[in-house]
């Protein structure tokens, strides 16, 4: 796999045994996300943005039980079954819930899976 960036700078990784390696822009990995989702039945609302969790701790165990959105400057809350944070690096819930965190070195680096 060959990453490239700015300044001709290059990146090359081999893989083993005749493995290969992938990539795409983010927007089209999003839009793919998106149109999937939308195929299996999710209901899409665009121009919301998702402020944090919707947290249920009556339970032993605290559950995630949706997410509370601004819509048109309005808090709304937004049950759901599954909550899925696909929102990349600078994730609203992930952060919000204490579950990520940015190291202060490396400042860039990719994963694949």
């Amino acid at each position: 796999m060959l990453m490239t960036g700015p300044g001709s700078t290059k990146v090359e990784a081999r893989y083993p045994s005749g493995l290969r390696g992938r990539s795409l822009v983010r927007r089209d990995f999003d839009w793919a996300l998106l149109q999937s989702a939308i195929a299996a039945g999710v209901r899409f609302e665009p121009a919301v943005a998702v402020r944090r969790a919707l947290v249920d701790e009556s339970g032993p165990n605290k559950t995630i039980r949706g997410v509370v959105a601004v819509r048109n400057g309005h808090e709304h809350t937004m049950p759901a079954s599954v909550t899925v944070a696909a929102d990349g690096r600078h994730s609203t819930l992930a952060f919000g819930l204490g579950l990520a965190r940015h190291p202060s070195r490396p400042r860039r680096w990719a994963v694949g899976a």
